[in-house]
């Protein structure tokens, strides 16, 4: 006899039931699942393991849904108000049906809303890529369809119309041949304007991304006949290699300098400089460049990568803050520093002030707390590095996320600036410093605490205890009450969680000056397992709610087999026959 292939989200028999479960939820809840599924609210889906699919929607927020295969059953649960039979549910339902058995891409017509009109046209220059995408590479995909609409649109783009695809280094270069009609033929997809943004962006030498590689290389082109074919494309190469006319120049100051450049940083300011190609004496160009039009014609020049990301950061700054003087003093300033040492490419042509080439530390700084000096009252808190060593005041600091701290031709990545006598160090009085809820913020923290206050605290992991009772509902009927404890026997901890968190849970003081610091991760993990349930807090009962259901007892089954062993579940006998 034959054995059956098991049932899974993507056996051959996952498809009929799927619609079969869609089609029994209410009509209201199918159309506007169907509306949703169509806008491209549907954000991932993803198969999560043979009886379980998952996916985001976005409704009034991101909402996590997750469907689930029994049997020849389907069944799923949303963490919006509703818990599931919801659009958002439906929505899925509908995209991994799409996946299951993908139909056509259906071309936009041109007639349909905007927002209906995105989400097709998102759908079509991402049809044939890897699936699904991750967030940032579908963020990425959006982005360049958002540019593509304002081409289409104004029939231009201008440099400042790029801005949305600064993570694709390069894309300043890019954006000076669209300022205008340039004369090549405008795309009339997604696709098509992406190929010819992907060229002009690997001639400025810049990697593309890999998800896009399919999309990348030229596909077949719609058949408009031989003869259009064939004018269309003898008229883009003349119009491609007609000389452009010269842009508009301002008067320039002195001479226009060319060769390598530097941004070299001493004590309290910094000075872009350059050198002939031919090797000489490094002379400071800031003036040159923040000129009127200066940026744009040293662009002009033959530059390396480098350079030319620093200038079009440059270039960027001058617009937003004006021509203003490099001082380290001024937060613009100090701003723009930061951004070009963030810069993979910019970063290379950083020097401190002796000339020579800044090293990034492989580890970033961390906090410490010192114990009072002999002949001293105030602990000091201070930031060191991996090797233990101090951060000196004199080290230059940059502020930002991640804040970065420059001393000795090195540049340190590190945590905000402290607030005292420099930034790497500030004094804190003890009546502050061994408080015992300062005592739990140093640890959350991650400071490394002096050995007499480490001793005086003691991790209590909380154990987990899950309450399940059957209670009268307000309609008739009945429903599941539910509630999640936190407990330790040592010290005496209890405490319940309600849609403000858990109700008392802080500090505990133990005997003499010792400090118990509770971890409460299992019964957390217990909270973000049980959200799928579709509860709801019933300040009466001061109890979790559920109305019960067909499938209750399968939804509850499922939810019973993912909690971890050590958790403590108590169900009356009512309930028990359930689970």
């Amino acid at each position: 006899m034959a054995r059956m292939s098991p049932a899974t989200v993507d056996s051959p028999d996952a498809a009929p039931a799927l619609r079969r479960y869609l089609e029994a939820m209410p009509r209201v809840v199918r159309e506007r699942g169907v509306d949703y599924a169509r806008r491209g609210r549907v954000e991932t889906v993803a198969r999560r393991s043979e009886r379980e699919v998952e996916g985001t929607v976005r409704g009034e927020r991101l909402y996590a849904v997750r469907l689930q295969r029994a049997g020849n059953h389907w069944m799923g649960v949303c963490t919006c108000p509703l818990g599931s039979r919801c659009k958002h549910l439906h929505a899925l339902g509908l995209a991994w049906l799409g996946k299951l058995a993908p139909e056509p891409v259906a071309p936009p017509t041109g007639n349909e809303p905007p927002a209906e009109r995105e989400a097709l046209l998102l759908r079509e220059f991402t049809a044939g890529l890897k699936s699904p995408l991750a967030p940032g590479e579908e963020g990425l995909a959006r982005k360049i369809l958002r540019v593509f609409l304002q081409l289409e649109r104004n029939g231009r783009l201008q440099a400042r119309d790029l801005a949305p695809l600064r993570e694709l280094f390069g894309w300043e270069t890019v954006g000076r041949g669209w300022q205008a009609p340039d004369g090549r033929a405008l795309p009339r997809t997604p696709r098509e304007f992406w190929q010819q943004l992907a060229a002009d962006l690997r001639a400025a030498g810049t990697s593309l991304p890999d998800f896009l590689r399919a999309a990348t290389e030229p596909g077949p082109v719609p058949a408009r006949g031989a003869e259009e074919q064939r004018r269309a494309a003898v008229a883009r190469w003349r119009e491609r290699l007609a000389p452009a006319p010269p842009p508009p120049r301002g008067p320039m100051p002195g001479t226009m300098p060319t060769g390598p450049l530097r941004v070299r940083v001493g004590p309290g300011t910094f000075a872009l400089e350059s050198c002939p190609p031919e090797g000489g004496t490094w002379r400071n160009a800031w003036r040159t460049v923040v000129a009127p039009g200066g940026a744009e014609r040293w662009l002009e020049t033959d530059l390396d990568a480098p350079s030319a990301v620093l200038l079009a950061l440059l270039r960027r700054h001058v617009e937003d803050f004006g021509r203003a003087n490099p001082s380290l003093g001024q937060r613009q300033e100090a701003a723009w520093l930061h951004a070009v040492l963030r810069h993979p490419r910019a970063r290379e042509l950083v020097t401190d002030a002796a000339g020579r080439p800044l090293h990034f530390a492989p580890e970033p700084l961390r906090r410490r707390l010192l114990a009072p000096e002999p002949g001293e009252t105030d602990y000091r808190l201070i930031l060191e590095d991996a090797a233990g060593r101090p951060v000196p005041p004199s080290a230059l600091h940059l502020p930002g996320h991640p804040a970065y701290y420059l001393l000795d031709a090195v540049v340190h990545e590190g945590p905000p600036a402290l607030d005292g006598a420099s930034a790497a160090a500030a004094l804190i009085p003890p009546a502050v410093a061994e408080d015992p809820a300062m005592l739990l913020a140093f640890r959350d923290a991650g400071v490394a605490l002096p050995p007499a206050l480490g001793a005086r605290m003691e991790t209590i992991s909380l154990g987990a205890r899950v309450e399940c009772s059957l209670g009268a509902a307000l309609a008739g009927g009945e429903r599941l009450l539910l509630r999640i404890w936190a407990e330790a026997e040592r010290p005496p901890v209890r405490t319940d969680w309600t849609p403000q968190g858990w109700r008392a849970l802080g500090p505990v003081p133990a005997a003499g000056d010792r400090l118990f610091a509770l971890d409460a991760s299992l019964p957390e993990l217990v909270v973000r397992q049980t959200v799928g349930l579709g509860l709801f807090f019933d300040p009466i009962e001061q109890a979790w709610a559920c109305r019960l259901g067909p499938d209750l007892p399968e939804r509850l089954a499922l939810w019973r087999e993912r909690l971890p062993r050590e958790v403590q579940v108590w169900a009356d006998p009512e309930v028990q026959g359930i689970l």
